[in-house]
């Protein structure tokens, strides 16, 4: 009995610390119809063009700009100082 709830309590600790992983997002997302008013998204689109031939021959398909996109920072340079 102590070892189930020993092992019961071990996995909800590891349950607990699990983090999310995130997913790729880029600058142009995919959305398409796929029936029943449900739409699917692929926001992983780096450009427009990759975004059109991802939904090239498919009905019900448009392409927009991500609006959770944030692009990466350039790293701040520190100018040196000069010994006096």
């Amino acid at each position: 009995m102590r070892i189930a709830l020993l092992l019961s309590t071990l996995a909800l600790a590891a349950l607990g610390s699990a983090t999310p992983s995130l997913a790729f997002e880029g600058p142009w997302c995919a959305y398409r119809q796929i029936g029943g008013g449900f739409i699917d998204s692929n926001c992983g689109m780096m450009t427009y063009e990759q975004c059109r031939a991802n939904i090239f021959a498919t009905g019900g398909a448009w392409c927009t700009q991500n609006p959770r996109y944030v692009p990466p920072q350039a790293p701040v340079r520190r100018k040196a100082k000069r010994p006096r």
